[in-house]
């Protein structure tokens, strides 16, 4: 994987093309008056981050390392675009993850470098992600890391919210298929916690969807299955300026995001084959460092984490993964995080409610309570079960065997929701020391398919 650079990847326009054009700050601006662009509407990135330092102006059909032809794009984040591209010299499919300038992330290539060479024979091996090559590339708005790696398909979380699915609820997964889903991301997290990472961010939005025999398709065929436009119209400036679209440091068109999700008539993916794979690796890190992790997911200690210099360790991800398999198996929200009222009354909804899910909270948490006082007396004894001055919060008290029952799928048997609260209780313990890990989550009954008659059925 040696590092190179390339400055022909698409029709770039060039800052001497436009004289009269200033070279915009790094900065964006506050006041929005100071905005280039007109607002281009979709779903994707903010035009106004092309400039020094943000993200690459990219083309269809453009080369990047001489070797790596755009296609379509995939995806975008707050720090990256991703790309599908054809290899021209391996004759494979890749995706091609385009970092802003101003984002070096030598963590991310690390960890990547680090897990594709680690252990190549474990089983969590082939259910994360796999880094195929590096290089840099530099454009008109500074040098971009370039990561390639294996092409995937839509997150777990999107599977079942197709296009053509776009004014539909989601439906739920099978629980044979959860239960597949569960152990594919545990043994990617035995494998990378094993090599000393700690992912950090793990949710069904980082686990995303194999995509078999890909690389028999053609060019055309790869694209039969977008369901919007390429692009949008053109990028305009605010000024008049540059009237053919963008300018030097922005793509004349936006692209929107479309993951390879195949049609209504021919999917690419079949749930009873589906393979998971952990994805995103850029919040991740060291089990020695701090990783970050999305509010459902957070374990208990890390809600504490900005009233204490405690290191975390890889159990995060193991109560991240507990959230979730309760989230797929249930299809419903057990805990309701999203208020607008600061950080300090989400963190205490946070822990209220898992004191009613998975009972009182333990002295390691409640002596860094802050604002504990006001809601427990000196017994320990509950007074409040809302948050400090948020008066619309109305909450219901449910325990993790209740919210089960409450919530248990037509396909699974009281018997297996036991086995499934009997792990889930070992996987949501307040006590990182007392928390299983993944190697002793894996041989838990509820993950044995064999154990289970169950009756095949599709989601509604």
């Amino acid at each position: 994987m040696q590092a190179s650079h390339n400055h022909s990847a698409g029709r770039i326009p060039t800052a001497q093309s436009q004289p009269r054009i200033q070279t915009p700050s790094p900065e964006i601006p506050a006041d929005r008056d100071q905005w280039r662009f007109q607002t281009v509407r979709g779903a994707m990135e903010w035009i106004e981050e092309y400039r020094p330092g943000g993200y690459h102006p990219v083309y269809l059909g453009g080369l990047f390392n001489q070797r790596y032809k755009v296609l379509r794009k995939l995806g975008y984040g707050s720090y990256s675009t991703v790309w599908l591209a054809r290899d021209l010299s391996e004759s494979r499919y890749v995706a091609l993850k385009i970092l802003k300038a101003n984002v070096e992330s030598p963590q991310e290539l690390a960890i990547l470098t680090t897990l594709s060479d680690y252990d190549v024979k474990h089983p969590g091996y082939s259910c994360a992600l796999r880094l195929l090559d590096h290089f840099n590339h530099t454009g008109p708005n500074g040098t971009h890391l370039c990561l390639v790696t294996e092409v995937l398909g839509p997150s777990i979380g999107d599977l079942l919210s197709p296009p053509w699915r776009k004014f539909r609820d989601s439906t739920r997964y099978p629980t044979t298929v959860v239960r597949e889903i569960s152990k594919q991301a545990l043994l990617a997290l035995q494998h990378i916690h094993s090599a000393g990472v700690a992912h950090g961010d793990v949710y069904s939005g980082n686990l995303l969807c194999e995509i078999p025999n890909l690389d028999q398709e053609t060019e055309s065929e790869v694209l039969h299955d977008v369901w919007e436009p390429l692009e949008t119209e053109l990028v305009r400036r605010k000024d008049g300026l540059c009237p053919e679209g963008g300018d030097p440091w922005a793509p004349h068109r936006l692209y929107f995001p479309q993951p390879l999700q195949g049609t209504q008539e021919a999917p690419r993916i079949v749930l009873s084959q589906l393979k998971a794979k952990l994805t995103d690796f850029g919040g991740g890190g060291s089990t020695s460092q701090l990783p970050h992790t999305p509010l459902p997911f957070r374990a208990p200690e890390r809600i504490m984490t900005s009233k204490t210099e405690a290191l975390l360790d890889e159990k995060i991800d193991i109560w991240s993964i507990g959230f979730l398999t309760l989230f797929l198996v249930t299809d419903a929200v057990p805990l309701d995080l999203y208020l607008e009222d600061g950080e300090d009354a989400t963190d205490d909804h946070h822990l209220l409610q898992l004191h009613d899910l998975l009972g009182p909270l333990p002295p390691s948490i409640t002596r860094l309570w802050v604002r504990y006082d006001q809601y427990f007396d000196s017994h320990g004894q509950q007074i409040r079960n809302t948050p400090i001055g948020v008066d619309d919060v109305v909450s219901s008290p449910q325990t993790l065997r209740g919210f089960l029952s409450e919530n248990r799928p037509l396909d699974m048997t009281e018997s297996e929701m036991d086995d499934l609260l009997t792990m889930l209780t070992k996987m949501l313990r307040y006590d990182p020391a007392d928390r299983v890990g993944a190697a002793e989550a894996l041989r838990e009954p509820w993950l044995d398919a064999q154990k289970y008659q169950l009756r095949q059925k599709q989601p509604e």
